[in-house]
């Protein structure tokens, strides 16, 4: 574990080290300090329980290198001149034997609801990826069910006040909701919340203060926009021991293929943000599949394709930030054929997607349901048309 965390930090070592040969200016260095609370939300969690000890506490310490924009580009002015940047984190749930000590490399963007000389309100974002957890393992290591794999997704909004204390030190104090998750990647996966109060000290590499520019931009003109894209995704579908399978493992499982396309219409009626209305066609391989035994192996029963098309709609916000949009779509399977397993007909998608050269784009999304259980992820990719 220790020879991987080193890994892990070489490259932001790396990364420090370029930032203080080329200093540039709103370039600053943050170090955080986090402890809070495990929210006790699914079985997995609180039922984490190794003698007197419990899945309550949560303690970690952050790395992060920020970026100050000034109002070069239009978005950064309107967005009130945010602040971005890169971060490392070692998260400590004081379980270390069990658990691992798990390290979170991520990007993060701030920006102001209210901005004075020295008093900021903040709001900002983290969203990367987490390692070195000790995974889930049948019989050997079964305390980390709410996860259940090495690597998992790690999503971080807060709000908080920050005071300039002078020219090249800031301090900051403020509240953030943590998620890890690896988005069903893996069964077993429930994730873990965590709510955290967190302090900061961010130090200036120079003492020349942003120097805020503000300029008379065009009127935002509304108008309409189509979204085509395509899909690719795996369905993760554990199966358990029964009288007919007493060989088969709780945990053991087979992974679906998902193909889809997507068409969505977006009105575009302010400059950042959109609503619409789409349509979704996915082939779900999981669906009806039936399982033999043989030798002590489940092997899925081929069906028809038309047997296995799922058909939904679904309204759209979009919260497009310069080439980047994150949006919720809440989904509703019109077509379906009744399944092997226990999904509603209701669920919701969470997803960004970044706008590259001649209007193509690539995306990642979450599909889940009841708002909580993640289905599986979506690769995609597709064109805009304005």
């Amino acid at each position: 574990m220790y020879h991987s965390t080193s890994l892990l930090l070489l490259p932001f070592i790396a990364f420090l080290l370029i930032c203080h040969a080329n200093p540039l200016s709103g370039q600053s260095l943050a170090f955080r300090y986090q402890s809070g609370r495990v929210v006790q939300t699914n079985p997995d969690v609180v039922n984490l329980d190794i003698g007197e000890r419990r899945l309550t506490r949560f303690t970690s310490y952050h790395l992060e290198m920020h970026w100050q924009t000034i109002g070069k580009e239009e978005w950064t002015q309107r967005f009130n001149y945010p602040a971005y940047g890169l971060g490392i984190k070692l998260g400590d749930f004081s379980m270390k034997d069990k658990l691992g000590l798990p390290m979170s490399l991520y990007g993060h963007f701030s920006s102001c609801f209210v901005r004075r000389q020295r008093l900021e309100f903040y709001y900002e974002f983290h969203l990367g990826l987490t390692f070195n957890w000790k995974s889930f393992e049948e019989g050997v290591n079964e305390y980390y069910a709410a996860s259940g794999s090495k690597t998992s997704v790690y999503i971080a909004p807060g709000i908080g006040l920050r005071y300039r204390i002078n020219d090249f030190v800031k301090i900051a104090s403020g509240l953030s909701i943590v998620h890890f998750s690896n988005a069903a990647t893996r069964l077993p996966n429930r994730g873990i919340n965590i709510i955290t109060p967190s302090f900061q000290m961010i130090f200036s590499r120079s003492n020349d203060l942003p120097d805020f520019q503000h300029r008379q931009w065009e009127p935002f003109r509304a108008k309409n926009e189509w979204l085509i894209s395509t899909f690719w995704g795996q369905k993760h579908r554990p199966f358990r021991q029964t009288e007919e399978r007493p060989k088969l493992a709780p945990y053991e499982q087979e992974y679906f293929s998902q193909y889809g396309l997507q068409l969505t219409f977006n009105r575009h009626f302010r400059y950042s943000s959109k609503i619409g209305i789409g349509v979704d066609f996915t082939i779900d391989n999981a669906i009806r599949t039936k399982y033999s035994v043989e030798e002590s192996e489940a092997r899925g029963e081929q069906i028809p394709v038309n047997h296995k098309v799922a058909i939904s709609i679904y309204p759209s916000y979009e919260l497009q930030v310069n080439k980047t949009s994150f949006f919720l779509q809440p989904g509703l399977y019109l077509l379906r054929k009744k399944t092997t397993y226990a999904n509603p007909v209701f669920y919701q998608r969470v997803g960004m997607r970044h706008l590259l050269k001649r209007q193509f784009f690539l995306g990642v999304n979450v599909r889940a349901y009841r708002f909580h259980v993640a289905d599986f992820i979506e690769w995609t990719i597709g064109y805009k048309l304005t």
